[in-house]
């Protein structure tokens, strides 16, 4: 699905774009030109359902719910309802973003974009900031037809001794004792199995825009293309975060101590 903003193209897989609320900002007077492209069919924004009120130069647009459900803000702060997590708004320049205490770690959900040309990509994501005293990093993500041709290829792809589970993801990292350890923890099998989507990775920084971390602390980084409006697989992320950093700690990986680092 993709949606055209002020001449910029929004994509998104289908029933994923966050359109509940869409604000549109203008410089001067203008009308709103509202068009929607979904598998190639243009779809217009009708007057007798499409209300535009101009307010302190935004315009608004609020009755696509009925086309594209709640929107984020209104899922993610039913998350925090059944969770006890925090909502944090992030005004102007920054995202809204979740964050849930574990211990000493903090558990950060929200999204991101990435602009490719004319295009911009929102994906979800969590993060969680750790002292990583090994440097032990791994990263897993399901198998799929071109992971099976890099590993033709001769990419890594760690076999854990778990049929099933070694069947259906690609295991990466730097020592493979420690990636048996790590996922010889049936949970932490089991919630990684659950999400339909994953790419779950040991990150050593947030790049030039993110946090500057300090020698001895990695990211625990979780990533999927679109934006996750679905509360129980929210909360399944969270306890998989939660069962990742307490397996990281038993296997010597980790520390039960809060990181220090700043932006």
């Amino acid at each position: 699905m993709a949606t055209r903003i002020s001449g910029q193209t929004y994509t998104l897989t289908a029933n994923e774009l966050d359109l509940a609320t869409l604000n549109l900002q203008f410089n001067q007077s203008a009308e709103a030109n509202l068009r929607f492209t979904r598998l190639g069919q243009e779809l217009r924004c009708p007057a007798s359902w499409c209300s535009v009120s101009l307010c302190w130069g935004y315009h608004t647009m609020k009755p696509l719910r009925k086309m594209f459900g709640p929107s984020k803000e209104e899922i993610w702060r039913q998350l925090c309802a059944a969770t006890g997590a925090d909502y944090v708004q992030g005004g102007f320049w920054k995202g809204d973003k979740v964050q849930v205490a574990h211990g000493e770690w903090t558990i950060t959900l929200d999204t991101y974009a990435v602009h490719t040309g004319k295009s911009v990509i929102v994906f979800t994501r969590l993060r969680a900031p750790y002292v990583n005293p090994d440097r032990f990093r791994f990263t897993i993500y399901r198998r799929g037809f071109f992971s099976d041709i890099a590993k033709w290829l001769g990419m890594q792809d760690v076999v854990i001794g778990h049929g099933d589970f070694d069947r259906d993801f690609i295991i990466k990292g730097t020592e493979e004792r420690k990636l048996r350890a790590l996922f010889d923890n049936t949970r932490l099998r089991d919630l990684i199995a659950a999400q339909p989507e994953i790419h779950l990775t040991v990150k050593d920084d947030e790049g030039f825009f993110g946090a500057d971390f300090p020698a001895d602390t990695d990211e625990l980084h979780f990533h999927v293309g679109g934006v996750i409006k679905d509360v129980e697989r929210l909360k399944l992320l969270f306890e998989l975060f939660a069962e990742t950093l307490d397996q990281l700690c038993r296997i010597g990986s980790a520390y039960e101590a809060a990181p220090s680092f700043k932006r």
